[in-house]
């Protein structure tokens, strides 16, 4: 007789109320519920406030609420929703990025807001997930809280058992109850109860540090009777390690987009150089036959200047797409030999003219040194990063007040190289960690904390040394 495999048995089918106006957006839902076919919903759509009041209380798992309808918008909604059925979770739909909008409704028990307009199926599914689990948390513990108010030992154990952190609060903010967890995720080794909460707990991702280190938590509140008398409960989330895994994402895919932009700089150069060249060729053609017009006795004074600037400004043009492309196809197996420090620098400082120019001045203090075992390509990566980092660290707007200066030195036979700028400095805590890979001091959007190791795994792979001084509101200075 043959036995059938066993199965997994299938996943739950969530029932979903959809209170949303627009059939696009409905239908737009439907299509993210049906993209992953191993999760199974049913969902009913009301097109009103009024017609959604009329089926919230027919048992659904998550309510998805749009907070712009034709009869009810903003936070109003959630509270009619509340009115009708106070445990229900509700999942906020709107199409307004807005932060503070978005912390209220959270403080109002809702336990998730999801923009339209970046909404897809795996935050949409997760929202739903995470809310039923919370609300099964939340109804779990009311439950347990209800039956066990005779024995409060019995409670505390079963609540001190969660990996979550679980901490209740009195009206005057006043730890009465935290679980080991909590305490864990929140203390500086001190017992939490009795005293004030010693993190700030907003709803929703709030961040601090534990021990010299940053902990992200996912934060929900929820009304409670605690020990016969109104309280606030947290429930807490240590959600490090998925932040840091979607911020290490974000800055992978835009070292690749660097990576692209630096292939296509390489090609715009090439394209640029065979033309330019023409350009240059016919501005000394015209050079010459000014000056053979003006020996003949032509007057010439109106075309010599406006002649002179044209070839100047050319001539620029040459360098930039020189040193651009000397940058562009800079390798780690590039060439090493005998590389003047002096040009190198040079060639960087024309690449960051255009980032530098309104934010200082440049001070050039170059004096002769001797060539250095190296890479030019690779060397002008190391110093295109220390003066973008230089012109970063200081505000556009009032050039004549702030400093780079680019000092080159040679001593006991070394070549000393060293970028100065009178930027916003960095506080001592941080220095110890300017080299490590993905850490950066710069706003989001600035950096992807690779500059910095990247250029000390360039200088020490041919033997040198780089280190770092800074002091907050005094600059910065780089010295390899």
């Amino acid at each position: 007789m043959s036995v059938e495999p066993s199965r997994a048995p299938p996943a739950p089918c969530f029932r979903l109320l959809l209170i949303e106006d627009s059939a696009i957006a409905a239908s737009i839902v439907q299509s993210h519920l049906d993209a992953v076919p191993w999760q199974r919903a049913e969902l009913a759509h009301a097109e009103t406030l009024a017609a959604g009041l009329a089926r919230v209380k027919e048992g659904w798992d998550v309510v998805l609420l749009d907070l712009c309808l034709p009869d009810g918008e903003g936070l109003e909604v959630v509270e009619r929703v509340r009115e009708v059925d106070p445990h229900v979770p509700i999942v906020v739909l709107t199409g307004h990025d807005d932060v503070r909008l978005a912390e209220r409704a959270l403080g109002a028990s809702v336990q998730d807001y999801l923009v339209k307009r970046s909404l897809d199926a795996d935050a949409l599914w997760r929202a739903i997930r995470y809310a039923v689990s919370r609300q099964q948390l939340v109804t779990q513990l009311a439950r347990t809280m209800a039956a066990a108010r005779e024995n409060e030992a019995n409670l505390h154990q079963l609540i001190a058992r969660s990996a979550d952190g679980v901490v209740v609060l009195d009206a005057t903010g006043t730890v009465l109850f935290a679980n080991p967890a909590a305490e864990a995720l929140l203390g500086d080794g001190r017992p939490v109860a009795g005293r004030g909460c010693p993190v700030g707990l907003r709803a929703g991702e709030t961040s601090h540090e534990v021990g010299g280190h940053a902990v992200v938590l996912d934060v929900r509140w929820v009304d409670v009777d605690w020990q016969g008398r109104p309280a606030r409960m947290a429930l807490l989330r240590d959600v490090t390690g998925r932040r840091r895994a979607e911020e290490l994402r974000l800055r992978l895919e835009r070292s690749e987009r660097l990576a692209a932009v630096g292939q296509l700089a390489a090609g715009v150069a090439h394209e640029i150089n065979n033309p330019l060249a023409y350009v240059v060729a016919n501005l000394e053609l015209l050079a010459r036959e000014v000056r053979r017009l003006s020996g003949a006795g032509v007057a010439t004074e109106q075309l010599a200047q406006p002649l002179l600037e044209a070839r100047h400004g050319a001539a620029r043009v040459m360098h930039i797409v020189r040193d651009l492309g000397v940058f562009a196809r800079a390798e780690a197996n590039e060439a090493i030999g005998p590389t003047d420090v002096n040009a190198v620098i040079e060639s960087a400082l024309n690449i960051v003219h255009a980032q530098m120019k309104h934010r200082a001045l440049v001070v050039r203090e170059l004096a002769p040194v001797s060539r250095v075992g190296g890479a030019e390509g690779r060397l002008t990566q190391v110093f295109v990063n220390l003066l973008i980092n230089a012109a970063q660290s200081i505000r556009e707007g009032r050039v004549a007040d702030n400093l780079v200066e680019v000092r080159t030195r040679e001593q006991d036979q070394e070549v000393i190289a060293e970028v100065v700028d009178s930027g916003c400095g960095v506080a001592e805590e941080h220095l110890p960690r300017l080299f490590e890979p993905f850490f950066t001091t710069k706003r989001a959007g600035e950096g992807t904390g690779l500059g910095l190791a990247i250029c000390r795994s360039i200088v020490e792979s041919w033997g040198g040394s780089i280190g770092i001084s800074s002091k907050v509101g005094v600059g910065t200075c780089v010295r390899i």
